[in-house]
């Protein structure tokens, strides 16, 4: 009662269901209550509101019952405001992060549990000169890892993924393949993505193109020699 805004049960009780429900989800209830008599319950979420006209989310779990002789509808109602509040900061968060992962200046790159491809920006595009449809979903160290150090640098993957955490490698550089057969040495900042039981989703890589400034150091020594 409280919680839509009503100051008694008795006026509570006066209210309808239609006068409930926000104009959305009161087209929806015909077909929830044709599920909940076909299969004797229902779970969905909708949004209520209250006195005020303000609203406000839940998720139902919607029985049949008998009451007193009569058949009726038992509804649970969880209030998810905050949930899903959480969420939508989620989605905003993840988008900004992904708009800046996209437009950084700095190479990003990310790989499911088998190593596989699943994001390129357009910084690690330009540098390697490969399209992203033409990689997305290839195997990474295939494709990028020199033959000669692919096998260490798989094997440093492999342990972050029996470990689940990259902690032991957030800081790791190597070797990669553009287009050309050119090799490019890059320092990579790296992170690990889990799902709600912890699973590995992907590997968020974080790369900076260090080959001009190793050519410039090296330049440096040969001419001091």
């Amino acid at each position: 009662v409280s919680l839509h805004g009503y100051g008694s049960e008795e006026e509570f009780l006066q209210v309808n269901l239609h006068d409930l429900d926000t104009p959305e989800n009161e087209a929806r209830i015909a077909e929830r209550f044709r599920r909940i008599a076909e299969f004797g319950e229902a779970r969905f979420e909708t949004a209520h509101r209250r006195k005020d006209g303000s609203s406000f989310p839940l998720e139902v779990l919607a029985k049949a019952i008998d009451w007193h002789g009569q058949i009726a509808v038992l509804s649970i109602a969880t209030d998810i405001g905050e949930r899903k509040r959480a969420e939508n900061a989620l989605r905003e968060s993840e988008q900004k992060w992904r708009n800046i992962l996209v437009k950084t200046p700095q190479i990003g790159v990310a790989l499911n549990p088998r190593a596989e491809i699943v994001f390129a920006n357009t910084f690690f595009l330009e540098l390697t000169g490969w399209k992203a449809e033409e990689i997305l979903g290839r195997d990474w160290f295939d494709l990028f890892i020199p033959e000669d150090i692919r096998e260490r640098v798989r094997a440093v993957f492999a342990e972050v993924m029996r470990a689940r955490d990259a902690l032991g490698f957030s800081s790791y550089e190597n070797e990669i393949l553009v287009r050309t057969g050119e090799r490019r040495n890059v320092a990579w900042s790296n992170v690990v993505s889990k799902d709600d039981s912890g699973a590995v989703v992907d590997v968020t890589c974080l790369g900076i193109d260090l080959t001009e400034r190793k050519r410039a150091e090296e330049a440096l020594r040969e001419n001091e020699r």
